[in-house]
């Protein structure tokens, strides 16, 4: 029989949990036990593969928001990826993501996120589009000062909107950003892997999540007002393992204090991010051209503009600096000629997420042509700078 791929089921708990602890790690079985068991999550989103009735391999679709300046938009998430051993190399994991990005799209998601095997899922349509952030090695030598007298707790359920709008207006410095949503937030509070702590001072709330791993203590998703606030996280941090790295997070002043505290390990990894729909996806993002053309010397711009992916293009008037609806165009493989600018479809995710921006891409990629477009496809795709919140620490 063909292997099927369908929605988890109660009854598929167990070899779900075997075989992410066998893949994966044992601390990742409690995970997705404790997501399963949860009445509230759908389990179309929990897929399975079996063979013959018995399964064999898994996988996890979850909501994310995705801010792109002044563009609010959904996106996905894929976690638990995991095969048995006795199943490998029989297409599982291509038929189950397949399924994945069907329900994806389904759901309105305009791009995805995972985290992964070195080049593994490039095959699946994903590509390198958004860094992860350096590390922050604190040596033992650091010195912490708590200042005004911070106070470090375990977080309950009932901080979890003040830590989730300290975290958005913290994200609010980044170019682009992903958010847990609240669900993510809720087990990661209830998961025995992580400790969620929050620090408090004067009305004032820092936060953080702490991750054991062997001698090391992981402190992500740092929110620090003050210094006072990061040095009480750290050694809050310092209390679980002697040494700890903190996951770096680019807004200003939190930076500089990072910067303070350590040395940067700038060995720097990437996201995969994959777009199903580059139109539908140029289309979320109008809100965010309008305001990059009204803050440049494009300022009023009216005319024609094609983006071509060389088998098929978009396009869109933009009518005094107010970009219209993108519609699905015929191929154009010779952009510039045809007075349009090229990206290709594996790129798309790192023109409008990523750090290079259209002319770096150009410079990096003989099939990124600009153009007469040139210095609109500089205003409207400008390098970025992300701040990404995964389940997993990056």
């Amino acid at each position: 029989m063909p292997p099927e791929i369908r929605s988890a089921t109660d009854a598929d708990i167990g070899a779900i949990c075997e075989i992410v602890a066998d893949a994966l790690e044992p601390e990742d079985a409690d995970e997705a036990r404790l997501v399963l068991e949860d009445p509230s999550f759908d389990r179309d989103r929990w897929l399975v593969g079996s063979i013959d009735g018995e399964v064999m391999s898994t996988l996890a679709l979850f909501d994310s928001v995705l801010r792109i300046g002044a563009a609010t938009l959904p996106a996905g998430q894929i976690e638990f990826v995991a095969t048995s051993e006795r199943a490998r190399g029989r297409g599982l994991i291509r038929e189950q993501l397949d399924e994945a990005h069907r329900r994806s799209a389904a759901a309105g998601h305009l791009a995805v996120f995972i985290v992964g095997i070195p080049h593994f899922y490039r095959q699946f349509g994903y590509s390198y589009a958004v860094q992860q952030p350096p590390y922050i090695v604190v040596p033992d030598s650091a010195h912490l000062d708590q200042g005004a007298g911070w106070e470090v707790r375990t977080a309950t359920e009932a901080d979890l909107p003040a830590i989730a709008m300290a975290q958005e207006t913290l994200q609010a410095e980044a170019s682009v950003a992903l958010t847990h949503t609240h669900d993510m937030w809720r087990w990661l509070l209830a998961s025995p892997n992580y400790e969620i702590v929050v620090a408090e001072a004067r009305g004032q709330l820092g936060a953080g999540r702490i991750y054991e791993d062997g001698d090391t203590a992981w402190l992500t998703d740092v929110v620090a007002p003050a210094k006072g606030a990061l040095h009480a996280l750290i050694d809050r941090a310092r209390a679980v393992r002697p040494e700890v790295m903190i996951v770096h997070r680019p807004a200003g002043l939190l930076s500089a204090m990072l910067a303070d505290v350590g040395e940067v390990d700038d060995e720097l990894g990437w996201f995969f991010v994959r777009v199903e729909d580059a139109v539908a996806l140029l289309n979320g993002l109008r809100p965010e051209l309008d305001a990059r053309l009204s803050g440049s010397n494009l300022d009023g711009f009216s005319g024609t503009f094609t983006l071509s992916q060389y088998t098929s293009s978009a396009t869109c008037e933009i009518s005094a600096g107010v970009t219209g609806p993108f519609h699905v165009g015929e191929a154009v493989p010779y952009p510039v000629s045809a007075g349009a600018s090229g990206v290709p479809p594996d790129l798309i995710a790192d023109l409008v997420l990523g750090p290079h921006g259209a002319g770096e891409l150009e410079r990096l990629h003989g099939d990124v042509l600009l153009g007469e477009q040139r210095e609109l496809m500089e205003v409207l795709f400008p390098p970025l700078v992300a701040d990404i919140q995964t389940w997993v620490v990056p």
